[in-house]
């Protein structure tokens, strides 16, 4: 997978919005910079919105809308300041929500809809079953999901999707050419095709590389596996101590829990859009 695009700054912790303001008037001016603005930025101008925003005499709005706490997890974050971004761009403004508890997204959603922006921009596949039935509804809204897709896909939906398997499959070739142990690990957060694309594609990598070399894969699973950084931490310890000395992580928000197990010995492939890695850590995103 392309190395994720956004790169943003912590979220508030407590608030699913701006509880300081309500509304149009709660619309928040932007701030910040971004490792790849371009890319939300380059999805505007594919749905045509560029010169129109441009045009408008009122000022258009952006929302982000998080499925979970932005804070515990680098991937939301780093969508988060890619909105920013595209809003400072389009002299747009944004405004930032986010689900703290999973029963908060249906009612975010229904409110970030009503607030009518020109583009809302959503992560992973929370959201799919209301918007194959909310999307239609909202024809002038252009929603950007990224990581997933709608088949069939309402008019007004455009997906950001990755060829993942591809640095998944790079990063097993290294890791088996780095292994001392002939043994590999995988933790992801959850058994599902997008996630099997990281570990079938490192497992192809790795079998390319040394034919003869294995591989563990663990799922973290549970209420939360997005953001579970202990579970993945005790998955990580699991394979190595079962012989692992090279492990793939694809966990977003618990990939903390692998980096600690890192810092305890053994080599670990990480993916993530990590700026800072422990010793013995090495980033995995293409």
């Amino acid at each position: 997978m392309s190395q994720p695009f956004l790169k943003g700054r912590q979220a508030d912790e407590t608030a699913c919005r701006d509880t300081k303001k309500s509304g149009n008037s709660a619309r928040r001016a932007a701030a910040g910079r971004f490792v790849s603005a371009s890319f939300v930025s380059a999805s505007l101008v594919s749905i045509s919105l560029g010169a129109s925003l441009s045009a408008r005499a009122e000022t258009p709005l952006f929302i982000y809308l998080a499925p979970d706490r932005i804070a515990d997890n680098p991937f939301l974050e780093l969508a988060r300041r890619g909105v920013e971004e595209a809003a400072i761009r389009y002299r747009a403004d944004s405004l930032i929500l986010q689900a703290v508890h999973p029963a908060d997204r249906s009612p975010l959603l229904h409110l970030a809809l009503a607030d009518a922006p020109e583009v809302l921009v959503l992560s992973g596949f929370a959201f799919n079953r209301q918007l194959a039935k909310l999307a239609p509804q909202h024809p002038d809204t252009q929603i950007i999901l990224i990581d997933h897709c709608l088949e069939p896909r309402p008019a007004n939906l455009h997906c950001a999707v990755f060829r993942e398997y591809e640095a998944a499959y790079l990063a097993g070739f290294a890791a088996a050419r780095l292994s001392q142990t002939g043994q590999l690990g995988v933790v992801g957060a959850l058994d599902i095709p997008l996630l099997r694309r990281f570990s079938v594609g490192f497992a192809r990598g790795a079998k390319a590389a040394r034919p003869e070399i294995a591989v563990a894969v663990r799922w973290v699973g549970g209420d939360n596996p997005f953001a579970d950084p202990a579970r993945a931490g005790r998955l990580a310890s699991q394979l190595h101590q079962g012989g692992a000395d090279v492990i793939f992580s694809a966990t977003s928000g618990g990939d903390s829990g692998v980096f600690d197990q890192a810092a305890r010995g053994g080599v670990f492939g990480l993916f993530g859009g990590y700026q800072s890695l422990p010793p013995g850590c090495w980033p995995a995103g293409g």
